[in-house]
This record gives structure tokens, sequence and C-alpha cells, in this order.
């Protein structure tokens, strides 16, 4: 089974000043969204071809280089979907990227702007 965690990042800027105050003030007018991708397994099978997928999706975008649209399951209220996305782990080829999916089991995604 799948299961997907969405997480806003926010990015302030923080001035301090002599007094002890401090001023706030965001960087970006939304934040951007992290998606976790979790799976129990992935099968290589033919008849599933699960791995082969993310496998041919990752190399076709080059790592985070390539932009595409996401549709998360059940969306946050605050994020229109779908989303422009990239993968966050940018290795530098397919014999890298495997063994962080399967270790990790997890594939990451974030929200892109152009």
């Amino acid at each position: 089974g799948w299961s997907v965690i969405s997480t806003p990042r926010f990015q302030t800027g923080v001035a301090g000043h002599v007094s002890g105050r401090e001023s706030r003030a965001p960087s970006r007018a939304a934040p951007i969204w992290d998606f976790e991708l979790n799976y129990e397994l992935l099968r290589a099978d033919p008849a599933f071809a699960e791995l082969q997928t993310i496998e041919s999706f990752y190399l076709g975008a080059g790592g985070a280089r390539a932009l595409f649209w996401f549709t998360p399951p059940n969306p946050p209220a605050a994020l229109a979907a779908p989303v422009l996305c990239r993968f966050a782990e940018d290795v530098a080829d397919l014999e890298n990227f495997m063994p962080l999916l399967w270790r990790w089991g997890q594939v990451k995604l974030q929200t892109a702007r152009f």
C-alpha cells in the first residue's frame, strides 16, 4: 500500500534590532509543499511493474530537473490540486537512486514554481 505525507515549508526572514525586538517577513507568498510517498512494497514482476514505472519516470524526468503535475490523494485544504512538482532527491544516476527506493521505502517530491 501507499501513503502520502504532505508538509508545508515556509521561509521567514528575521531582522534583529538593538532594542531586542525582531521584525519578521515571509520570503515567499505561499509555502513550498513537500510530499513523501511511502510504500510497503514495489513489485518488479511484469504483471505489476511498479518498480519499472518509477524507474522510467525518474529517468524521463532527469531527477529533479524536469517539472511534472502531481495530484496528491486527499490534498490539504490550503493546496489546490494538481500541483507542479519535481523530485526532491537529485542523485547523480539511476544506480544511486534505486538503492534509495529500496532502503528508505519512499519517494520525495516538492512543489515548484516557474
